[in-house]
């Protein structure tokens, strides 16, 4: 007789993992995303085994004890399980995310279907059956420059034009080595007890903080409900709900007398109930006419001419002089989070910087607005050090240019010694530069952390196409010879590094 999901899992047990001697230093600086999000998370609220909130609503478990009743699926778990080593061994955190994507990604094979057979996945979109289960290992499919250490998602892709691609993460993983959760133990047990997030600087957030952080803040930019902060052996289940986080453990995969098991069938369970979950979600979400689902979003750029009266023409002229004559910029972050950076250059590039009237408008620059505000939409790309956000400043639309982690000195001010390479390097007549093939550049500001360059939005980067057409790649290589016959050589022409608003290529990240 072939069992069911449940019984399989419960007499199955998880691969064991040995922590090797060596292990890497954690990164224990906290990033400007990160801190934008601190402001929304106020509390830490502990919960007895299996009570976090998702795990008490009754429809939701009532589709997850059908899907573990099946049999069907049995075989493709016990299948992927069997491939994981008995014996594995890890040095760093890195590695430790790999052998746990190896085991969640056992356990999402699982995921049953409905009671009639069909898919609960995709979301109702006509013309979209592409979809794909997924577990992924440092998965970046919700956000450029944010990295997840493991993540189960689903993947639905539109058959129409434009091939709109949807990610759902359901369940994210946030891998630590044993020795780093063991040492913040303490710290995260004095949270359950105190509840409330402490008032702090950034410099003042202790690794515990830190950690708790770093979870809360994956789940809310993935839009996922739960999660786990886990090592080899100890095991928190985390859910977020607005400014809480809800936290069960301490618990163990190998545990002692007198400790909280955290078995695999306990896995699959609270897997299985954040899969049904988040389809809810975007059940719920997926209410709006197809018209405005079906249609990926077209970047179009409303170009500014001199001698157009065109009332936002107008406008997107006014803002555009606001950002070459503003002395402090207010930026406003998705969650909320508002911080000022002065100004410390100058415009470089730009079409108001090059025109004639340029020199009248800095004449009478102490009688326009000192202060621009700015919010950020999207979050365009980043990595180690840097990041790049769509933003928006009235009708106009900008990119902001930023340092990732917070710099312990000047010196570590990455996006500070690019604005130094710019100005070295881009000719000194404005005109002549505003004739690149290059954004237009209004400025560098700074506040006591971070600094920011401020530049024209030029289109979508042609890594996000499926296909690059011929002429976008001749005229890549005509705006490469542009640069060059100016002495400037890009060492990066990587398609993220070129990009077009549908009229124009141009060239980013040049220097």
């Amino acid at each position: 007789m072939q069992k069911s999901m449940q019984d399989y899992l419960a007499n199955t047990t998880w691969p064991t993992l040995i922590n090797a001697s060596t292990s890497s230093e954690e990164q224990n600086k906290t990033s400007l995303l990160e801190w934008s999000v601190y402001h929304k998370f106020n509390e830490v609220q502990c919960v007895d085994t299996n009570q976090i909130p998702l795990l008490q609503e009754q429809a939701l478990q009532q589709k997850v004890n059908e899907g573990l009743a099946r049999v069907d699926y049995t075989a493709t778990v016990a299948l992927f399980w069997g491939i994981i080593p008995e014996w594995v061994a890890y040095r760093t955190e890195s590695e430790l995310a790999t052998r746990l994507y190896d085991c969640f990604r056992a356990i999402s094979a699982g995921i049953p279907q409905d009671t009639n057979d069909k898919q609960i996945w995709p979301p109702p979109i006509a013309d979209a059956p592409y979809w794909r289960l997924g577990a992924t290992y440092k998965y970046e499919g919700v956000q450029p420059g944010i990295e997840y250490d493991v993540a189960l998602y689903l993947r639905t892709r539109s058959t129409l034009e434009g091939g709109v691609i949807e990610d759902y993460p359901y369940f994210l993983i946030k891998g630590k080595t044993e020795p780093a959760i063991s040492a913040k133990l303490r710290d995260v047990e004095n949270h359950m007890l105190n509840c409330m997030m402490p008032e702090v600087t950034q410099a003042m957030l202790n690794p515990a903080d830190h950690m708790l952080l770093q979870i809360y803040t994956q789940l809310y930019n993935a839009e996922c409900p739960v999660g786990l902060l886990m090592g080899d052996n100890t095991v928190y289940v985390v859910e977020r709900r607005a400014d809480k986080l809800f936290i069960d453990g301490p618990r163990y995969r190998r545990p002692e007398p007198g400790q909280v098991p955290f078995t695999p069938l306990d896995a699959a369970r609270l897997v299985f109930t954040a899969y049904y979950a988040r389809a809810d979600q975007a059940m719920q979400r997926f209410t709006a006419p197809l018209s405005a689902l079906s249609t990926p979003a077209q970047f179009q750029i409303l170009r500014v001419l001199p001698n157009s009266w065109h009332p936002i023409a107008l406008r997107r002229m006014w803002e555009e002089i606001r950002l070459v004559t503003c002395t402090t910029l207010r930026v406003r972050f998705p969650t909320g989070y508002v911080t000022e950076y002065t100004r410390d250059a100058g415009p470089l590039s730009g079409p108001i910087v090059s025109s004639s009237f340029w020199r009248v408008i800095q004449l009478g620059a102490q009688c326009l607005p000192p202060v621009a505000n700015v919010s950020l939409d999207k979050l365009l790309g980043g990595g180690g050090y840097t990041m790049a956000w769509r933003a928006t400043l009235g009708a106009t639309s900008i990119v902001l240019k930023m340092d990732t982690f917070i710099p312990e000195s000047l010196d570590d001010r990455r996006v500070l010694d690019e604005w130094v390479r710019l100005s070295q390097r881009l000719p000194q007549d404005a005109r002549a530069a505003t004739q690149l093939p290059i954004p237009a550049y209004h400025g560098l500001f700074s506040n006591n952390t971070t600094s920011v360059i401020v530049m024209s939005d030029c289109g979508e980067s042609l890594q996000e196409r499926d296909l690059i057409e011929e002429s976008l790649k001749e005229a890549q290589a005509r705006a490469l010879e542009a640069l060059r016959n100016v002495g400037i050589d890009p060492q990066d022409v990587a398609p993220r590094n070129t990009v077009w608003d549908g009229q124009k290529v141009r060239i980013i990240d040049f220097v």
